[in-house]
């Protein structure tokens, strides 16, 4: 069985969505084959993690989490709403990130909806709300904001 991290370096567009990594590291490429390997196409949101090993990724979005640090990639990052984003630079700078567009707030967005289990132990689809100038994970300071969908009527 591939680690989450050979798992996720293999899968082209693969989004991470409401992940919190409590490693130190997070290595968003697969270093057991021959490494590192490429792996591009990628999004992540909803998220936290530690220092993020990002490897030589490709158009790579990452929304509304928190990483304490980013290294490696080449063409066309964009960090929305994160902390410990790098730094915006167009165009690459040798030996760093880059281009990297960087936000410090995402000016709107609604996440996806997602199972879950309500409060009479019943599944539930969960849609969560759309927000404005977020920054972060939505679930790091309580409940995340908006409805749920029992399956019976989803």
């Amino acid at each position: 069985m591939p680690s989450l991290s050979e798992l996720l370096a293999r899968i082209q567009a693969s989004p991470v969505r409401r992940v919190n990594v409590t490693g130190d590291n997070l290595s968003l490429m697969d270093y057991c084959t021959d490494g590192p390997q490429f792996a591009s196409g990628r999004f992540v949101a909803d998220s936290n993690a530690g220092f993020v090993i990002n490897g030589c990724q490709r158009q790579f979005t990452v929304r509304d989490s928190g990483v304490g640090g980013w290294s490696n990639g080449v063409w066309y990052q964009v960090f929305s709403g994160k902390a410990g984003a790098p730094r915006e630079h167009f165009p690459a700078i040798k030996d760093e990130c880059g281009p990297n567009t960087t936000l410090d707030k995402t000016p709107a967005s609604r996440e996806k909806p997602y199972p879950c289990i309500d409060s009479d132990g019943q599944y539930e689809v969960f849609v969560p709300a759309p927000t404005t100038d977020s920054k972060g994970p939505a679930w790091e300071n309580g409940p995340t904001s908006g409805h749920g969908i029992p399956l019976s009527k989803f």
